[in-house]
């Protein structure tokens, strides 16, 4: 909330630099002054609403200051954080509105409020699933570098539309986005030299170059969701990886969280009882799950040397451990089916550690047929 509240005041210095109308001497100018003081009264109550995460009441509370104050110098202001209001209920659509009416309506000079309109109108998107739109606003944002931060220019809208073209299946633009993130990050990294602020900006900066939250794994599809995953659970991991006391638990959290969010998923899968539609449900279930167990050891694979690990990072591989163990079980009883103990199963999924990797496991069962003959 301190991005509003810094918006905020660049919004009112703006307009205290533009001139007004009235004398300070004025009866006039004494009742604007009040009137003003009244909104910006009414705003920060709003404001502190939306830090409570009050979200219903702080929507309530910016509709009714646009009600009462129709003509306020902080009318965009209040549309955008009325959209953050909703964005922070989950009304992603409706969301979307609002941001779309601060880009529209912002004039020349505002250029710092229409970019932040932006930008949380990408998050909107990636959250109602609309990867055009999200593709489309990340790209204008790029031609908005003066209007924010560089670490969100450089880095996380690069990173976010390496995601987003991955999701559409095209690898090699997702390949060329992941690239200029990393470049970037180089840049930012190189650019701070109080070592405490830098590491608070990079960790800062990761986790939202890499954020799962705005994903509806349900509304994507689990292949979907894993696909972004795959591409930005590494930049998690270099959060946790920075140690930093806030965003590296935070990003540690997300990883872990996302894997539990598949294996709901997963679990919730139907199977067809019907013998000729039985076996194909159960082959989709079991790709989603192998697709699980493969971004699980993409993640292992960045594993740096265990002597060379900080305790939160120690911490974070031993939950991955716990959840690939719970994917490789859920593997073996569905590809065997629900008569095994859960011991049978758990020495099966420890029996065949090389199927994770396999893209077709049709293909994998015709080979081990074969060995059998």
């Amino acid at each position: 909330m301190n991005r509003i509240l810094i918006l905020l005041l660049s919004f009112i210095i703006m307009g205290c630099q533009s001139g007004g109308s009235f004398s300070p001497n004025t009866e006039g100018s004494r009742l604007v002054e009040k009137e003003a003081a009244k909104v910006k009264e009414k705003f920060n109550y709003a404001l502190a609403l939306m830090d409570s995460k009050e979200f219903n009441k702080a929507g309530r509370a910016f509709k009714k200051i646009l009600r009462d104050h129709p003509t306020s110098e902080l009318e965009l202001l209040i549309v955008y954080n009325m959209g953050g209001a909703l964005e922070g209920l989950g009304r992603c659509k409706a969301a979307s509105k609002r941001y779309r009416e601060v880009r529209d309506k912002s004039e020349k000079g505002q250029g710092r409020l229409k970019a932040q309109a932006m930008l949380r109108l990408s998050y909107v998107y990636e959250c109602s699933n609309e990867d055009a739109k999200v593709i489309a606003t990340l790209l204008s944002l790029e031609r908005m570098s003066d209007a924010l931060p560089i670490n969100i220019i450089k880095a996380e809208v690069p990173a976010r539309l390496a995601a987003a073209y991955a999701r559409q299946g095209n690898q090699s633009l997702a390949q060329k986005y992941f690239n200029n993130a990393r470049d970037g990050l180089k840049k930012l990294n190189s650019s701070r030299r109080n070592p405490e602020k830098k590491k608070t900006l990079l960790a800062k900066t990761l986790y939202y170059m890499g954020s799962m939250n705005k994903y509806d794994i349900n509304k994507l599809s689990g292949a979907t969701y894993i696909d972004s995953l795959k591409y930005l659970q590494n930049y998690l991991l270099m959060s946790v990886e920075l140690g930093h006391n806030d965003w590296s638990p935070r990003s540690a959290r997300e990883i872990l969280d996302s894997y539990d969010k598949i294996y709901v998923y997963v679990n919730a899968l139907p199977v067809d009882p019907r013998p000729e539609h039985k076996f194909s449900s159960r082959q989709i279930k079991m790709r989603e799950i192998e697709a699980a167990l493969v971004s699980i050891y993409n993640l292992k694979q960045q594993r740096l040397p265990e002597d060379a690990e900080i305790k939160i990072v120690e911490q974070l591989y031993s939950h991955i451990e716990a959840k690939e163990s719970k994917f490789k079980i859920a593997l073996a009883k569905i590809s065997h089916g629900t008569e095994l103990t859960p011991e049978a199963i758990k020495r099966q999924s420890l029996k065949q550690p090389g199927r994770v990797l396999s893209k077709e496991t049709i293909l994998e069962n015709r080979t081990q047929k074969k060995t059998k003959q």
